[in-house]
Formats: C-alpha cells, structure tokens, sequence
C-alpha cells in the first residue's frame, strides 16, 4: 500500500510540473499584468463584431480517441487552437496567438503522440487541453457547471476571447476540452453558434482504458478521475468497475441531452473505430457538414489500426462487461 501511496504521490507531482503549466505560471506570476492593456483594447477591437464561424468543441467520454481526432481535424483545416505554446498565455490569449504567429511559421504536423491528452512529445504547436484559460473563471472542482451558474464578468471573458480570436484570425477556433461534454448548457447559451462533434467509442474499450489510465495515474478506489458528471460524487462509492462505466454512461448522456436542444446541423457523431479506418472519409464528411476549408497540399492520412486487445485481467473485464451490460441496458 505504501509503495502504490508513493508512486501516486510522485505522479501528481509530475503533472503539477507539466512544462506548458510551469512556464505559464511564471508567465502569470512575472510578466502578465505588464500586458493587460493590450489584452483590454486586443478584446475590445476585435470583439466589435461577431465572429462568421461558430466555435467547434470536441466532447466525448475519456479515453475515446479524442486527441487523435482533434490533432487530424486541426491538421487537415483552416482553424485556430490552443497550443502548448499558446497555452503558456492563457491569461494573454491575444499575445500568446501574436508571438505564436512570430515565432512559429511552419504548419503543426502531428505525430499522435499524445499521453493522457498531453500533446509535449509533439511539440510546442500541437494542441492542448487549455484547462488554464477555461480554469481561469469556471471552478476545478465542479465541471458540469450551468450558465446561470457563472457570474457575467466570467461569461463576457470567454465570450471575448473565443468570440474575438475567431474574428481576428478569421478562422473556426476548436477546443478539445472533454469538461465541455457537461457544460452544453452554459457553451450554448454563451456561444449560440456553437458547433460539436461527439467521437464515440465501443463502451468496453473506453472503460477499459479509463481503469488503466486510473491505474497509471495512481488513482485509488473511492477517488475520482478526469471528467466530473453532474451527479459524479454519488458514483463514489460504487465498485470502482461500476463508477469508471457510469462516469463514461452519464457523460455520454449529457452530450445526448444537449444535442436533443439544437439544430442536427450543429452537431455530428463519428466514431473512433470509422475514424481509424477511413480518416480521409471522416475529415471530408467533417468538413463538409461544417463548412470548413481545407489547408492546400495536406496529404490524406492513411488507416489507423484501433485497438480491440483486451488488457485487464480476466476478473476485471468480467466486471467492466457485467457494468456495462447493466447500465447500457436501455441504449
């Protein structure tokens, strides 16, 4: 027990010194208030009309393949995202995305790469998560957060700078932040032109690798991992097989009961195992139904193998499928 205490405690620390995050805390600490003026007129100039193209967020349970998608979908189209790089100033988005255009003139070619949806091996341009511009002014310890839950000089913040960078760049801005899966109501309502695409995955290989992404993280029974669901601390004290299959279920439900409150023009569903077979035809079937433009000269990126292996041992996977087999019943 104290062996498995220890090595959880040495990885939480590691990812408190996750690289972007140490850089954009001293940026946060020493240098960010010298730009606030020019983040305060950056958010008036550009915000003085509203963006062509809506924002696009990727939702879907943990461990659905959604870095992988978010790296294709940013490759293949015209878009504007947050980096490692421009993660650094998350407070500065303004400056970070000036300094990035500066610093960085090759297009992000992406290697799939990513762990845990840490994108660092892949370079400075590949996307990130962005928890530090949404943590800014929504809380870390409740994710399914409703509009009239946040304050107005929260809500006029995201909306400046989503709503803003997009007019200035002239480009859709995607997020891939799993934490929006539960938040539909408040980006809906914030962003009325708002677009998602869900990636689905087959439940046993989600759950699977949420109990195994708990294990390399050090995440013991009773505590909880990744995305919060609204009713998430009654799933506490449940098996743990149970907890990681209704996390994955309420968050899928959540997704579905945002998509029942707009346009089917709004959103599309693919899944994981089409997107690794034929990406060439997914990313066209994306960019068609949302009307984005292609970056010239990307060549078609060929199949993927998805992984159908089963990796837990034979106690664990009885569990996970007897969890699943009660709690999709009704799908």
């Amino acid at each position: 027990m104290a062996v498995k205490s220890k090595r959880g405690w040495l990885l939480k620390m590691k990812a408190k010194f996750y690289l972007p995050d140490l850089f954009a805390k001293l940026y946060e600490l020493f240098l960010c208030r010298f730009f606030m003026r020019y983040e305060k007129r950056s958010r008036t100039r550009w915000n003085a009309s509203q963006a062509n193209n809506g924002p696009i967020f990727i939702v879907g349970a943990p461990r659905s393949g959604s870095t992988f998608f978010y790296e294709l979908l940013i490759s293949r189209f015209h878009t504007i995202y947050i980096s490692n790089f421009t993660n650094i100033f998350s407070h500065s988005l303004f400056l970070g995305f000036k300094l990035q255009k500066f610093l960085f003139k090759k297009e992000y070619t992406p290697k799939f790469s990513s762990k845990f949806g840490n994108t660092l091996s892949s370079g400075w341009m590949a996307p990130n998560e962005a928890a530090r511009f949404w943590y800014k002014v929504l809380p870390k310890s409740k994710h399914a957060i409703k509009f009239d839950e946040v304050d107005l000089e929260s809500k006029k913040y995201l909306y400046e700078y989503i709503n803003g960078i997009s007019v200035k760049y002239e480009s859709p801005f995607v997020f891939k932040n799993l934490n929006a899966s539960v938040r539909m109501d408040l980006l809906l309502k914030l962003l009325p032109n708002s677009r998602f695409i869900h990636i689905t995955r087959d439940p046993f290989h989600i759950v699977q690798s949420i109990y195994l992404a708990r294990k390399k993280n050090g995440i013991s029974q009773g505590e909880w991992w990744s995305i919060k669901p609204e009713n998430f601390e009654s799933l506490l004290s449940l098996s743990e097989e149970e907890m990681i299959v209704r996390q994955a279920y309420d968050i899928e439900e959540s997704i579905k009961s945002g998509f029942r409150t707009i346009s089917s023009d709004r959103f599309l569903s693919i899944s994981y195992e089409d997107l690794c077979q034929n990406p060439d035809k997914i990313l066209t079937l994306v960019g068609d139904s949302f009307g984005l433009d292609e970056v010239v000269g990307k060549v078609a990126p060929q199949p993927f193998t998805a992984s159908k292996k089963v990796k837990v041992d034979k106690q664990v996977e009885v569990k996970l499928r007897k969890a699943i087999e009660s709690i999709y019943a009704n799908d």
